[in-house]
């Protein structure tokens, strides 16, 4: 993996004026460039799964770091994207998996 086109970003723990911004301002400085590929270390989605699991966040900041993530993301071509992932991937030992997906679009 070459560092002129893959880079690794591992944010650290937000400072007191970025615990004051929207979650994902902190990650859009480090978004690529056409021909780049950034792989982050914790990724935004941290907010709603690990931290919100663990207790590291009150469920306010999960519920408004939900409501405003869409604006930044076209949710309908991820979710497109994974559920046909899905359908192709499924086999007789995991069926259950693509027809919850097929049945809740």
């Amino acid at each position: 993996m070459s560092p002129r086109v893959f880079r690794v970003v591992a944010l650290p723990a937000p400072t007191e004026r970025e615990r004051s911004q929207m979650y994902v301002q902190r990650y859009i400085p480090h978004l690529p460039a056409a021909g780049e590929v950034v792989v982050f270390d914790r990724s935004w989605y941290h907010r709603a799964g690990v931290e919100r699991v663990m207790g590291f966040t009150p469920e306010e900041h999960v519920e408004r770091f939900l409501a405003m993530t869409p604006a930044v993301e076209r949710w309908d071509d991820y979710s497109r994207a994974r559920d046909d992932m899905i359908c192709a991937t499924d086999s007789s030992d995991a069926p259950l998996v693509a027809a919850l997906i097929v049945r809740s679009r």
